[in-house]
């Protein structure tokens, strides 16, 4: 990880223009272990302002079916975050219904054969590390106010960022 999949997510999903956009936002972590409720309730409770003892008590089909009864009809975006293997996505898929109106699921995945495997996947964005001189300007900002690197430090702050090996999360931190 590290290379800035949720940073983008994230900015995209909190866009005005997004917010905007579609009638239904929704975003749940899935990661390396998931339990399928776990991630129908997630998806959910980003939009029902208040989960009902009747939700909570619902199947993991009944909450799927709900799901679905509550995205027809209407444009969604929803981004499951963090997916590991197919698996989360061959359990939910059947529960975005694809009415032809703009709707989005966006995943992220530190694994590529995620998107390569997973059906219906229509665009995937590999995203890159840093170059060296990028990682060097990432650090400068973060660590000078200014923007500026002393000279006394330039050579500390480049064998920095060669260790970093263009992880901007590393870099930040």
């Amino acid at each position: 990880g590290g290379v800035g999949k949720t940073t983008l997510a994230r900015k995209l999903y909190a866009d005005p223009l997004i917010e905007y956009i579609f009638d239904i936002r929704a975003w749940t972590c899935v990661s390396q272990v998931y339990v399928k409720r776990d991630l129908l309730l997630g998806i959910l409770s980003s939009f029902v302002n208040d989960l009902t003892d009747e939700i909570n008590k619902m199947s993991d089909k009944q909450l799927g079916e709900k799901l679905y009864r509550l995205l027809k009809g209407r444009k969604y975006l929803v981004v499951l975050d963090d997916i590991w293997d197919c698996m989360p996505w061959n359990d939910l898929k059947m529960y975005f219904p694809d009415d032809k109106i703009g709707s989005r699921v966006i995943f992220t995945s530190r694994n590529i054969d995620v998107s390569l495997h997973v059906q219906g996947v229509m665009h995937t964005h590999v995203l890159r590390l840093r170059t060296v001189s990028e990682s060097m300007d990432i650090f400068v900002k973060k660590v000078f106010r200014m923007g500026l690197c002393p000279s006394k430090f330039h050579e500390i702050g480049f064998n920095i960022t060669k260790k970093c090996e263009g992880l901007p999360l590393a870099l930040k931190v």
